[in-house]
């Protein structure tokens, strides 16, 4: 890794066009580079020309880039997450990052066991289980390692660019009543709510505004288009690209009239 750093210290950030340059780009281990530092601007840089020199998409292999956004949780690496969404529309769960994030949360609270979660199981999708352990986990640990900010940003970035409703307060109740106390439970629910900017006390689908965004965000996901620039080319009011580039926007319901 410490060769691969010299290359990227020659190139970064004025080298763009060279054959070596390419080459380079071309072979380079994104994995193993964000397993190992948090360098937004580096991560984007690398990123956006695997798009530009057209690299076959990062989706396969043994750990796909869809499913890197939870080795950045568990690194803390929130700040790569950011990049990372600009080259995938929206993060992937995985049956092994689902049992991670058990057994970081069962490690500090033995009253989440297996039996108590196939219990939660019978009563919701597993997706959603996993979705509602990612939020456990990220406010347990980042509360310990005093970096919630990070860690709020990163989880309003995800909450955005998922189509799914968000978490109610409702149902993290009916998960997790027993494992923790309703204190706890409030907490934790006030750190997501407070992070994506919504207070469900039951599930409500959302907006049109957010299901067009996810169906954007994919369509160019799925042409191999760098998210932004894709955006950028459609020219469409700045507000408008802003929130789908899943930037933090304040505007009137009149510029979101698509």
């Amino acid at each position: 890794i410490r060769t691969v750093d010299k290359f990227i210290d020659c190139f970064y950030p004025e080298i763009t066009d060279s054959a070596i340059f390419k080459d380079f780009i071309m072979y380079f281990d994104f994995t193993e580079w964000v397993f190992t530092y948090e360098k937004p601007e580096i991560l984007e840089y690398l990123l956006y020309f695997a798009r530009h020199y057209g690299r076959e998409d990062l989706s396969e292999g043994f750990f796909p880039i869809d499913e890197i956004i939870h080795t950045c949780i568990f690194n803390r690496y929130f700040l790569n997450i950011g990049p990372i969404l600009k080259y995938i529309n929206v993060p992937r769960f995985s049956e092994d990052d689902y049992h991670l994030y058990f057994l970081q949360i069962s490690s500090t609270r033995p009253n989440l066991t297996e039996e108590r979660l196939r219990k939660a199981e019978k009563r919701m999708k597993r997706g959603r289980i996993h979705q509602m352990l990612q939020i456990i986990w990220m406010h347990i640990d980042c509360r310990y390692h005093h970096c919630t900010e990070d860690a709020s940003e990163a989880l309003r970035l995800i909450w955005n660019s998922v189509p799914d409703a968000y978490i109610s307060f409702k149902e993290i109740k009916r998960a997790f009543r027993g494992i923790f106390r309703a204190e706890e439970l409030k907490n934790i629910y006030d750190f997501y709510a407070e992070a994506v900017g919504e207070f469900s006390e039951s599930v409500q689908p959302k907006s049109l505004q957010h299901l067009c965004r996810s169906v954007i965000r994919s369509t160019l996901r799925e042409n191999q288009i760098w998210i932004p620039e894709g955006l950028r080319q459609t020219c469409l009011p700045k507000a408008i690209e802003s929130f789908l580039n899943l930037e933090k926007v304040f505007c009137t319901s009149n510029e979101f009239a698509l």
